[in-house]
């Protein structure tokens, strides 16, 4: 069996205070209940496709939502059980920035808006058809689209959490700036409206723009034609040279052995860390058969819904104001 441990970063000066939690003997829940039900009764232990197409018990899907204009689509999901105004997650898949395909995300999406929360998956511009620039452009066009809509659906737009899967996880982070830091805003220049990312989760994070790989040397190139005529967007693009980590709200960052985004994971949380921004990084050691950025790619497994667990509880315990209200399903 793997062990699972979380550890959490106080220390500004960059040290950390670990602790561990048995996320093993956590309760099976009704959701872990439902899917281990599905998968015996569709002899799907080892399906590669999991849970995907299959909808979950009390979740609503509205999708093929315009935001932000020129074609830009974007899925929503809400438990038909949570309190209005809900708390949303903003969520990007792992392949977000190479190619169109929310889609592939709709089993983990069901399962996150089954823990209370309305979560928007957005399809935003490859790095092919675009830059870097438009990443960070899409990422304001999914905030504004929050805002302006939040009455129609019910959504809570003084609570937003952004999250995202691989490399995802860098569009997150930049969400994340964008709302809560004026670098990179007025590096873009256009305003960004009043919506506050109060937390981020990172699952899988593919975020040290150093690493090789064909996906990052695509990322980097991307950021070099933006360095050429915006370098001040560059600079805050790019997470070593953005001086405004430091106002960062806390961060959940998962990872394991077996996840090729163990380097980059360890080194962003060192680097949040040193920047004093609080920390907690839920770590699976020898995860035999987790690949990397398993809780997209197979939400059904048991350790994939406890993943989603441990975040949305973290996300539920940064809930800000009493609009924050919101019961479990």
């Amino acid at each position: 069996m793997c062990g699972v441990h979380t550890t959490a970063t106080d220390d500004p000066a960059g040290g950390s205070n670990p602790f561990k939690s048995d996320i093993s003997a956590e309760p099976i829940d009704p959701i872990v209940a439902w899917l281990s039900k599905f998968l015996t009764d569709r002899g799907a232990a080892k399906s590669a496709s999991g849970i995907a197409g299959t909808p979950l018990p009390g979740v609503r899907t509205l999708q093929n939502l315009s935001y932000g204009g020129d074609g830009r689509m974007l899925n929503l999901y809400w438990s038909k059980q949570a309190d209005r105004p809900m708390p949303v997650i903003v969520y990007y898949n792992s392949g977000t920035m190479f190619r169109k395909g929310r889609g592939a995300a709709d089993s983990l999406c069901q399962l996150m808006a089954a823990r209370g929360f309305a979560v928007v998956n957005a399809d935003i511009r490859p790095l092919s058809d675009s830059d870097a620039k438009g990443a960070i452009e899409d990422a304001a066009a999914v905030l504004n689209w929050i805002y302006d809509t939040k009455g129609e659906y019910g959504l809570d737009g003084g609570n937003v959490f952004a999250v995202g899967s691989s490399y995802g996880a860098l569009e997150a982070l930049w969400t994340t700036l964008l709302a809560d830091t004026a670098r990179l805003p007025e590096a873009l220049g256009s305003g960004i409206p009043d919506v506050e990312v109060r937390s981020c989760g990172l699952l899988s994070p593919r975020t040290d723009m150093g690493e090789p790989g064909p996906m990052m040397r695509t990322v980097r190139r991307s950021l070099q034609s933006v360095g050429r005529k915006y370098p001040r967007l560059a600079e805050a693009i790019r997470l070593e040279t953005n001086h405004e980590l430091n106002l960062l709200p806390d961060v959940f960052v998962q990872s394991g052995d077996a996840d090729r985004s163990k380097r980059a994971a360890d080194k962003l949380h060192g680097m949040l860390a040193t920047n004093g921004v609080r920390c907690e990084y839920m770590f699976f050691d020898a995860a035999d058969g987790l690949t990397e950025a398993f809780v997209e790619r197979r939400p059904e497994l048991t350790q994939s819904v406890r993943v989603v667990s441990a975040m949305t509880r973290y996300f539920r315990d940064r809930l800000g104001g009493e609009d924050g209200r919101m019961t479990s399903s």
